[in-house]
């Protein structure tokens, strides 16, 4: 039985529409030099400076960042952002 819920891929992120009305996007990125709850922390600080991500999760054990947001997200300058922490934080998307 169809839901409404259609997946779309673009890039790096995944759509998800309800009856052609975005709701959210999702985007993967790796961040190797993760390896601690502080780092997880700083991440979801810059994060929060952002009104486009609704939710981030971090998983420490994959070195993964979800982002959860709307489209307006700027991902270029949460990238610069989150690269300005230092060399362990060098962001690169998932497809």
């Amino acid at each position: 039985m169809f839901n409404g819920h259609v997946p779309r891929k673009c890039k790096s992120h995944l759509r998800i529409i309800f009856f052609n009305q975005i709701i959210f996007m999702k985007t993967v990125l790796s961040i190797p030099g993760m390896h601690c709850d502080s780092c997880a922390a700083l991440i979801k600080d810059v994060s929060s400076e952002f009104p486009a991500i609704k939710t981030v999760e971090v998983d420490l054990k994959t070195k993964r960042v979800i982002l959860n947001h709307s489209e307006d997200l700027d991902l270029a300058a949460w990238s610069k952002e989150i690269e300005a922490l230092g060399e362990k934080y060098k962001v690169t998307p998932l497809l």
